[in-house]
């Protein structure tokens, strides 16, 4: 049995949100449910918790109604016992975990349970942590905002990226026993992340740019980009406006990064990209799946070497388009706008 102490006391003052006890509680014995993971060990989410009271904040200035205790619990939690096995903690020896997620969430819904929280509530801190696993699609604020806590790793500096990137490798390495050398190991995280970058999160004005893209979207592609283009040298970037099942043409791609933009993405389409592209290019193509319009690209400056319109979107008059400025915006001097028509 894992027996929970306290710990001194770090940066941060949820007491003035008004946060219950049990919340209170929660904060200062859940680093006896982390390992000493490199990445998701307790100091993830000594990090993560200034970031969650500012966006708390400013949810409530927007007149966003936030459940902060519900929040604050799975945030608390959603990384619990990684890697440690739950029998450990509560006796149970015979219980099927679908994932580590469905793992931290039972970890914490029998905690508060403990402290008799009433079932509903337990039932909403263990759905929001499961929403943190890149299969699950979170509906209510609070698993939305988890989530986007939860990849804000993503954004931000690329000092500060490439620091948990290589924590993240460390951790797979020492979980794995195996060395993973570097451009093997960039395919597949950009891969794993890709999984989790084709939802729309956004919820404030603040979290789009002045044409309406998602800032988010926009740095974490710059910083999967550039982590990409220095683990495997060179990288041909290509990105597709419309449907993703309409796969692109090229045959003589090896290297390369496909970047499809869809009003509406679904996860469905992006696994279906990634096998198409994988079938085409082999093991070394990556694929995102990016929400987002042709007026507003969620897409750095000069990113893309070709940009394909397919027939939903195109014809051979696009640069009449009132969006074509967009599309000249992202591409690379040199680079090359190709229309896909049918047949």
């Amino acid at each position: 049995m894992i027996v929970l102490h306290r710990v001194p006391p770090f940066p941060g003052n949820p007491q003035q949100l008004g946060v219950s006890e049990t919340t209170l509680w929660l904060r200062g014995v859940f680093p006896s449910l982390y390992t000493s993971s490199p990445f998701h060990g307790a100091g993830h989410i000594v990090e993560l918790e200034p970031l969650a009271l500012a966006m708390i904040r400013r949810l409530w200035a927007h007149d966003i109604d936030v459940n902060v205790n519900i929040l604050l619990q799975a945030l608390y939690g959603h990384d619990a016992l990684w890697g440690a096995p739950f029998a450990a903690f509560c006796g149970q020896t015979d219980q099927p975990f679908r994932s580590k997620e469905d793992l931290s969430a039972h970890a914490i819904k029998f905690l508060l349970r403990q402290r008799g929280e009433p079932e509903e509530h337990c039932d909403r801190v263990g759905r929001a942590i499961l929403c943190t696993n890149p299969f699950e699609i979170p509906s209510k604020i609070e698993e939305i905002v988890l989530r986007a806590l939860d990849l804000s790793n993503l954004m931000g500096p690329y000092e500060d990226f490439s620091e948990k990137w290589d924590r993240l490798r460390q951790e797979t390495q020492e979980a794995s026993g195996q060395p993973v050398d570097v451009k093997t190991w960039a395919v597949q995280a950009a891969g794993y992340l890709a999984l989790y970058l084709w939802l729309m999160l956004e919820l404030t004005p603040e979290a789009r740019t002045e044409v309406g893209a998602s800032r988010f979207h926009l740095e974490a592609l710059r910083n999967i980009l550039r982590k990409l283009q220095e683990a495997m040298g060179s990288i041909q970037v290509i990105g597709k406006l419309g449907v993703a099942q309409d796969f692109l043409p090229d045959t003589d791609l090896v290297q390369c990064l496909l970047v499809v933009i869809d009003p509406q993405p679904t996860l469905g389409g992006l696994l279906q990209s990634t096998k198409q592209a994988k079938a085409i290019y082999g093991d070394q193509a990556v694929v995102l799946h990016l929400p987002g319009k042709p007026e507003a690209l969620p897409v750095p400056d000069k990113t893309f070497d070709r940009f394909y319109l397919d027939r939903v979107s195109g014809d051979k008059h696009w640069s009449d388009k009132p969006w074509s400025k967009e599309i000249k915006r992202v591409l690379r001097p040199g680079g090359a706008v190709v229309v896909v028509h049918p047949g």
